[in-house]
């Protein structure tokens, strides 16, 4: 990664920034799923590890090496949007960053969704599965999230995202179709 590109949300009279926002991850979502080998991390540089934002922040940078954003910035699928936002050209990461991973958290789902799987896994009764899976389960999340739209089922989903430690070194690894990693960090300035 010695690359990054930025996009800035414009204010938009029609359109919320939030929903610009979300648009952009669900479209650059669609071109990292198509092309899985482009090896490209997202950072949301308005969010701090320590934030409570229900927001990732308006700024989004794509990290990767100058080819592969490249590539990203030439796909159809994000032609729609530009309009909403200012984009960089690919610009090379400036010396001495921290690094830092953003990683997609998923909250135990709703106790409903998880008593009717747990009645159909367990062939048990919904008495039964209450009991096993009472109400203090439920856990609510604070998590900066985005509201997104499945292009394969039509549901709506949220995408909450968890930032970690600031750290001084880089871990490589590899990033989801969503940009995020559990363990692999990209520059944090």
């Amino acid at each position: 990664m010695n690359h990054y590109v930025e996009m800035r949300v414009r204010n938009v009279p029609d359109i919320s920034p939030r929903q610009i926002a979300a648009k952009t991850i669900e479209r650059l979502h669609i071109v990292l799923a198509a092309n899985s080998q482009l090896n490209i991390g997202l950072s949301f540089p308005d969010l701090a590890s320590e934030s409570s934002a229900i927001m990732p922040g308006f700024r989004i940078r794509l990290h990767s090496d100058l080819s592969a954003l490249n590539d990203v910035l030439a796909a159809d699928r994000l032609r729609s949007i530009t309009d909403y936002l200012d984009i960089s050209p690919a610009i090379p990461i400036p010396n001495q960053t921290k690094h830092m991973t953003y990683r997609r958290y998923r909250p135990y789902a709703a106790l409903p969704c998880r008593r009717r799987r747990h009645m159909r896994r367990h062939q048990v009764d919904y008495q039964t599965a209450c009991q096993q899976i009472p109400d203090s389960r439920l856990e609510s999340c604070s998590l900066p999230f985005l509201t997104m739209h499945s292009h394969s089922t039509g549901q709506r989903f949220r995408i909450y995202i968890q930032p970690g430690p600031i750290m001084d070194s880089p871990v490589s690894g590899s990033f989801n179709s969503y940009g995020l990693s559990s363990g692999a960090t990209v520059p944090h300035f």
